[in-house]
């Protein structure tokens, strides 16, 4: 079945959002690949470069896979490490500030899916107080 272009855009930003949330849990973009099956086609901004959208099943996956990795990163960093400047030169903050920038990057574009789900249901979604997991 032949997705909308309103509906490709939006699993667009949600693989967006989940891809760079697995970027900046890394110690360093030279020890970045994403998890099978996704492909670094999310550093790309256009949709049509990509080879495909993936399933709501997979994009659950990922995020778990981010969930952990982010734990496991926070886990291994001591106070002095989260102090140094992180190794994503193009963001220019420490590595403490890093985890702050993810997030924020995270809330703008849950932002933008929930204007999106408002927009086509004419309905909000409930407020999520904290994660289930």
């Amino acid at each position: 079945m032949e997705q909308s272009v309103r509906t490709r855009q939006y699993w667009f930003l949600v693989y967006h959002t989940l891809f760079f949330f697995d970027l900046y849990a890394s110690k360093s973009p030279k020890d970045f690949a994403p998890s099978a099956p996704f492909t670094a086609s999310g550093l790309h901004s256009d949709i049509d470069k990509h080879e495909r959208i993936y399933s709501k099943e997979e994009m659950v996956a990922y995020l778990d896979h981010g969930r952990k990795k982010a734990k496991a990163r926070i886990e291994e960093l001591d106070e002095k490490e989260l102090l140094e400047p992180c190794n994503f030169a193009w963001v220019g903050v420490t590595n403490a500030e890093l985890f702050l920038y993810n997030m924020r990057h995270v809330q703008h574009h849950t932002a933008q899916l929930n204007q999106i789900v408002r927009q086509e249901l004419s309905k909000g979604l409930p407020w999520v107080f904290k994660g289930s997991r």
